[in-house]
């Protein structure tokens, strides 16, 4: 076996792969990245004998085309730049005369920064110490509306590591942020990082140095844009400190796709690494150069550092292994240039509902020198102008009642999608996460997005083919904690497969004012007489429950005579309330404005805002009112009580909605709270953060397997 697995290895050049060198015993929050300054020297010992070893970037120009079997080549290699690289590592590479190459995430050297992971380590390890640990855990999740409320996944910090993983650095970074501040702060004080004095001195003893980005990002969860600046700008610098060219990039966890090997290739850098377990040969992609992982945990077996038969044999391994996986992989071929998106949604009435709207904002803020989106309606319109879409549209069904058959509009689909060519497709509404899901399979879309927006249960009609078209799907997003929870309880979802993207809102647009507009907006609306101004943004259908709102206004009307209720928007129930609003007397108190193009000065105008609704997913006018600085009263539904604090009252009670008005009213400094949390909070949900989180998520799904 060991002869064999020799052979294996001695087929190819090798490339080893470390992190951090630390003498026995030295604690650390991943095993997987420390050898022992022991065997660190057994193991440079045993490469002395059995390899020649040569710079990293001889091994790359040479690709196998001289390969001596009985001595093969291979390189050594340090990601991160860890400080222990220069105080254990370096003295015993110097002592044998041993190149290496060491791979330096930019802005982290020289500096007291610490990886998100090894801060999130420590939080983990000192909150397990309160008695609260859960609720101190479950309070740092609800800050952020795109975590996931499962409980598994903050079980441990291995799971929790793991979810954040699938999410931007950036929000990782902020996420760790909140949990540490829950305790007071992290309190890692020791530096990790070699400083640029360390750094050249190695290089005056023979280290050369690759980059591993500025800021240890995981760039397939990046925006293409970032992950541009990443690569380009920390190349740039590290050039200029180093006075040398740049000729290596390391991507963080050695994950690549299509578009961050472009543009390391178009950066200038000759070759790349990754953490495949695989052999150099001559037909190694140069932008794919693979590495064995070296630890502790390799080479050591029973009590010795060192144990070459079990090093060997499990190098020879991960050859097989990575062989196997490669076989088995999902393979997404694509061109170089911007990622392909196609939108499937039933129909487009309006850019004024939840989805429409959120859809419009969506594809406008796609950065279009990286994504490419054209809309495809399954049904056509009449009350829209095509000026006003953000990009190309294209109708399966050209003219209202054509192809009334099913099957003939799923196929008819299929065929515009194999014409698009799309790298993925996102369904919207009930016919485009069904048929649209199926049509896209059919295309043979490598990645299919199907969207909820929604707690509401399915039409009994609907199920089947739901239940069918989630298995079809490779992710389902929601928009809510909410939509999450009533996801995963239907057959045939699984959580690890769902997404939560929160509502956008333009917070430019939607920002408190002071008090001398206000006034100047309520004269122009007729607002002319002093008492609280209630604002409603909803549609007017049974869900949003507006009758408890107009039955709620008589009874503030007995106590707040000059209370004013502006009802903003249109729908079925336009008839049946203005009726009520008669019969109830309250002309003078409650008005239907109607659907407006610009709602921002009837919110502007408003003292309190209030949502009746009896169903929600995520409430984009409670946004609304969250970012204006508004104080709402909601009613107390799941949904409601995910984005804001504070004031609800009992789903369809006009007496409790009332009363909870009247104390607002009464309560300033309550409502003055209530709109700075709020305020906060919706941050999360701006249109930057929003636009970086969805192109993060495309980039993350066109990832290629290898």
């Amino acid at each position: 076996m060991d002869a064999m697995a020799r052979r294996i290895l001695s087929a190819g050049a090798s490339v080893f792969m470390f992190h951090r060198v630390l003498p026995r015993g030295e604690d650390c929050y991943e095993p997987e990245m420390v050898t022992s300054k022991e065997a660190f020297a057994d193991f440079l010992d045993w490469l002395s004998e059995n390899y020649q070893t040569v710079p990293l970037d001889v091994l790359v120009a040479l690709r196998g085309k001289s390969i001596d079997r009985k001595k093969p080549i291979c390189a050594i290699t340090f990601d991160d730049g860890w400080r222990d690289n220069f105080t254990h590592a370096f003295p015993l590479l110097q002592a044998r005369t041993l190149p290496a190459t060491i791979f330096l995430p930019v802005r982290f050297i020289g500096t007291n920064r610490h990886f998100w992971q090894e801060r999130l380590w420590f939080c983990i390890r000192e909150i397990t110490k309160f008695d609260n640990t859960l609720e101190l855990l479950e309070e740092s999740v609800r800050q952020f509306p795109w975590f996931a409320p499962d409980r598994r996944i903050i079980d441990s910090y291995v799971s929790l590591k793991s979810f954040l993983m699938t999410r931007a650095s950036t929000e990782a970074e902020e996420f760790v942020e909140e949990l540490a501040s829950t305790i007071g702060g992290d309190r890692i004080s020791d530096r990790a990082f070699i400083n640029w004095d360390e750094v050249r001195l190695m290089q005056e003893s023979g280290i050369s140095y690759g980059s591993h980005t500025l800021h240890h990002v995981l760039l397939t969860n990046a925006t293409p844009r970032t992950m541009n600046t990443e690569i380009c700008q920390s190349r740039e610098e590290l050039a200029g400190r180093l006075k040398t060219d740049i000729s290596g990039f390391s991507y963080p966890w050695g994950s690549s796709n299509a578009v961050s090997r472009f543009q390391v290739e178009s950066s200038g850098y000759k070759f790349a690494v990754t953490t495949e377990s695989q052999l150099v040969s001559t037909d190694t992609n140069p932008w794919l150069i693979p590495r064995f992982a070296v630890s502790s945990n390799v080479l050591r077996s029973g009590s010795q550092d060192f144990e070459q038969s079990k090093t060997v044999l499990s190098f020879a391994k991960g050859v097989f292994r990575s062989q196997l996986l490669r076989s088995k992989a999902k393979r997404v071929s694509r061109e170089t240039g911007p990622i392909r998106i196609a939108f499937i949604i039933d129909q487009i009435d309006g850019w004024k509902g939840g989805t429409e709207s959120q859809l419009h904002t969506l594809i406008r803020q796609l950065d279009r020198d990286y994504f490419e989106p054209e809309l495809i309606c399954i049904f056509p319109f009449s009350t829209v102008s095509l000026d006003s879409f953000p990009c190309r549209v294209h109708f399966v069904c050209p003219v209202e009642g054509s192809h009334s058959n099913a099957l003939v509009r799923m196929f008819r689909l299929a065929k515009l999608i194999r014409k698009l060519k799309p790298d993925l497709v996102q369904t919207y509404f009930p016919e485009g996460n069904t048929l649209g899901l199926y049509s896209a399979w059919l295309a043979r879309v490598s990645q299919i997005v199907g969207t909820t927006r929604n707690s509401g249960p399915a039409k009994r009609s609907q199920k089947m083919m739901l239940y069918l078209s989630r298995r079809v799907a490779d992710r389902w997003q929601c928009n809510s904690r909410t939509v999450w929870q009533a996801e995963i309880e239907r057959p045939g979802m699984r959580s690890a497969k769902i997404e939560i993207a929160p509502n956008a809102i333009d917070l430019a647009r939607f920002s408190p004012i002071g008090a001398d507009r206000r006034n100047v907006i309520r004269h122009k609306l007729g607002l002319t007489t002093p008492g609280p101004v209630i604002v409603s943004v909803a549609n007017l259908r049974p869900v949003k429950d507006l009758v408890t709102l107009i039955r709620a206004a008589r009874h503030v009307a007995l106590e707040l005579p000059n209370a004013r209720f502006l009802l903003v928007g249109e729908g079925p129930l336009l008839d049946r309330l203005q009726q009520q609003i008669c019969e109830s007397e309250l002309t003078g108190t409650v008005q239907l404005v109607g659907a407006q193009v610009d709602v921002v000065p009837y919110l502007a105008s408003a003292d309190i805002g209030v949502l009746t609704s009896l169903s929600e997913g995520s409430s984009n006018s409670l946004i609304e009112y969250m970012a204006m600085g508004i104080p709402p009263i909601v009613s107390d539904i799941p949904a409601n009580r995910e984005l804001v604090e504070g004031m609800f009252f009992i789903p369809g009670d006009a007496l409790d909605l009332a009363r909870q008005l009247i104390n607002l009213w009464n309560n300033p400094e309550q409502a003055s709270r209530l709109s700075a949390r709020h305020r906060q909070a919706v941050s999360n949900c701006s249109l930057d953060a929003s636009s970086r989180r969805a192109e993060g998520f495309y980039n993350h799904l066109v990832t290629e397997f290898q």
